[in-house]
């Protein structure tokens, strides 16, 4: 049972975390990402379970019902994140607590409740904070499902990992990471479960079947994948650094500490004091307990196995199959080094010590926090259409790189009907239904001869035309050289977020 000091302190955690996922909620317009989530959300339950699309449709159909509900303005459809967030604090403070102690859970739900990368994800339409909560909460089982094989805690395994199998694919790395680690256990340590070979490998095989009705979908859809490209780029040794960099708030030094104190989590030193040479050595490490073993070696081994899965085997895959390593997709794992982290912290030996360095942690953390806070992140939709609605005439043309973004986030802000849009000839991109097809940039429409021959037939007809180029990308040579031959660049606007705003009139016909 929680005590009224630790009840307090965890309300306390909760409420902090809750503000910063809360604060500036509906502050910046939608991205690309989020507009697509409402494209998706908008389709049937059925037609969003059939998407040919890479992620599993959980999220997209919890949003479908979501909306219905309450509405697609942009703090209605990121306040599910909020809450998965928020939630999310509360059951590492249960896992922890479960596996280690009440002291590890708190630090762990303070660590998870100033991480900007999991404040990042809990403030976005998508599903990533989604992810990290069944994540926890079917590790959570997991881990009592090793000492307590009761039926409710088989149901609840079972219902959270088929939840986590209908969030995302690197769902399927956690419970794999699980299978390692229980494969371990029948090997080298079969006694420290109760739960049979037999038992497992029937759960596991539930699990199966209960994602056959989507599995084919994804194998389909990773071939696509393997076959035709997709928009990752083949990671480095390097983009793992970054993740963890970014686990620890972009903070080298907050990094530094968090290795150091994941390295106490795993082992501990001994020295002998009485030999004059270590008793330097020894004041140095004395923060970490002196004991002549490895401290709770499955505990921090399922934690290990719940960190590195889900990194090295995507990784592996990235290099060796198809890009599918990205950080965000990791958040998988934040927990599990959120954990080991807070276990090494706890070993600490003095109560003012253990106090300074996490001072230290949160004092580093705030800093990117605020700055999280106070700068534009995403592209700002909402202003350039507002500039749009304003200034753009009924007879005005518009010329939109990639076309869907006017699809996605052009009709999602505009309050003006009746606007003439051009729509790219697409050789490559977005078909009408919005499917990805055959495309290594799926992002950009291919201009070709033929797109650029329909265009100056229509730009005839048109006295001023507007050219929005979104995504970071320049707007194409061959484009702006059919436009420079009626007209002239009145206007060039640039937008935090990597949108380019260009107006061309047409030139004053000589005598």
């Amino acid at each position: 049972m929680l005590t009224r000091k630790h009840s307090i302190a965890l309300a306390a955690l909760i409420f902090v975390g809750l503000c910063f996922r809360l604060y500036g909620l509906s502050a910046e317009s939608l991205w690309f990402d989020e507009a697509f989530t409402i494209k998706f959300a908008r389709l049937d339950l059925f037609e969003i379970f059939l998407r040919r699309e890479t992620n599993p449709p959980l999220y997209n159909m919890i949003m479908h019902v979501w909306i219905n509900f309450f509405g697609d303005s942009e703090f209605s459809i990121r306040f599910p994140s909020v809450v998965f967030g928020v939630l999310s604090l509360f059951v590492i403070y249960k896992t922890g607590s479960r596996m280690f102690n009440k002291n590890v859970g708190l630090l762990a739900a303070l660590l998870l409740g100033i991480s900007v990368f999991h404040i990042r994800n809990s403030q976005e339409a998508r599903n990533y904070s989604l992810l990290a909560l069944i994540t926890l909460l079917s590790m959570y089982f997991f881990i009592q499902l090793l000492k307590d094989v009761r039926p409710k805690i088989l149901l609840g395994y079972l219902f959270f990992s088929f939840l986590l199998t209908y969030s995302h694919i690197y769902g399927l790395f956690i419970i794999f990471s699980q299978n390692m680690y229980m494969g371990c256990l029948f090997l080298f340590a079969r006694q420290t479960t109760i739960i049979s070979i037999k038992k497992w490998i029937f759960c596991q095989l539930g699990l199966l079947f209960l994602f056959l009705p989507w599995f084919v979908i994804l194998i389909n859809r990773l071939l696509f994948v393997q076959t035709d490209g997709w928009w990752l780029m083949e990671p480095d040794i390097y983009s793992v650094f970054q993740s963890f960099r970014l686990y620890s708030n972009n903070k080298q030094f907050v990094l530094f500490i968090f290795l150091a104190a994941a390295l106490f989590s795993i082992i501990s030193l001994k020295t002998n004091p009485k030999v004059k040479e270590q008793k330097l050595f020894l004041k140095l490490i004395s923060i970490c307990p002196a004991k002549d073993r490895l401290e709770n070696i499955q505990k921090i081994g399922l934690l290990f196995f719940w960190l590195l899965t889900p990194i090295v085997i995507p990784y592996l895959i990235s290099l060796f199959v198809t890009p599918l390593y990205h950080t965000r997709y990791t958040i998988v794992v934040v927990p599990a080094f959120y954990l080991l982290v807070s276990k090494g912290l706890d070993t600490l030996k003095g109560k003012y010590l253990k106090l300074l360095v996490i001072c230290i942690i949160v004092v580093f953390s705030l800093q990117p926090i605020w700055q999280y806070h106070t700068k534009v992140k995403k592209a700002q939709w909402r202003e350039v259409v507002s500039y749009l609605d304003k200034n753009a005439l009924k007879s005005d043309l518009f010329l939109f790189r990639p076309f869907v973004c006017k699809e996605i986030l052009f009709n999602y802000y505009s309050r003006r009907d009746g606007l003439i849009m051009e729509k790219a000839f697409i050789k490559k991109g977005f078909s009408e239904t919005g499917f990805f097809e055959k495309a290594i940039d799926p992002l950009i429409d291919r201009l070709d001869d033929q797109y650029l021959e329909e265009l100056g037939e229509s730009l005839q007809n048109h006295k001023r035309v507007w050219v929005v180029i979104p995504l970071m990308k320049s707007i194409d040579k061959s484009l702006k050289k059919k436009l420079s031959e009626s007209f002239k660049l009145s206007l060039h606007r640039k937008y935090k977020g990597g949108i380019d705003l260009y107006f061309f009139e047409k030139k004053l016909e000589r005598p």
